[in-house]
């Protein structure tokens, strides 16, 4: 379980959906510029259809439900309410629920937006809530509830 975790937090959820899809196109992790040629599905200029699946797909990870939402099994969300922590299940849903509602107000040609200084702010929000959501929701607080430690983010393997 501690691997699945793990790998959910920082493979899929901070690298493959914060990191990929908001952070490197518009420059929030190195202030290196704004790059829309880094969104994913640029050419088919698809970009905000694939991210909103990434962020249903963590959503479903989640619940336990499958890739259609049709069928439910063991979840994080089950394991949380068996520990009795039903604050980070609230904190968890909400938060889903506001960044979900917040990407269905992105525009669906997620270059266009990312393009244009006033727009861009929405969507580097959007990675910032991203961010914080994991650090502090599913990394933090899920993981303590858990009794797991917090992946080491540093690379060097000295502790910190």
């Amino acid at each position: 379980m501690t691997i699945i975790i793990k790998d959910f937090t920082e493979k899929f959820f901070n690298e493959q959906l914060m990191v990929k899809k908001i952070a490197k196109p518009t420059g929030l992790l190195d202030n290196s510029g704004i790059h829309p040629e880094m969104l994913e599905a640029y050419y088919s200029k698809k970009s905000k259809k694939m991210y909103l699946v990434a962020l249903q797909t963590a959503k479903n990870f989640y619940e336990g439900k499958s890739y259609d939402g049709k069928k439910t099994g063991f979840s994080l969300k089950q394991y949380l309410e068996f520990l009795k922590r039903p604050e980070i299940i609230k904190n968890i849903d909400a938060s889903f629920e506001e960044i979900i509602k917040e990407s269905n107000n992105l525009e669906d040609n997620l270059e266009k937006q990312i393009k244009h200084a006033d727009n861009v702010k929405k969507v580097w929000n959007l990675g910032q809530k991203l961010r914080n959501f994991n650090n502090k929701l599913f990394q933090t607080d899920m993981m303590s509830a858990f009794d797991l430690a917090r992946p080491n983010n540093s690379g060097d393997n000295d502790g910190d």
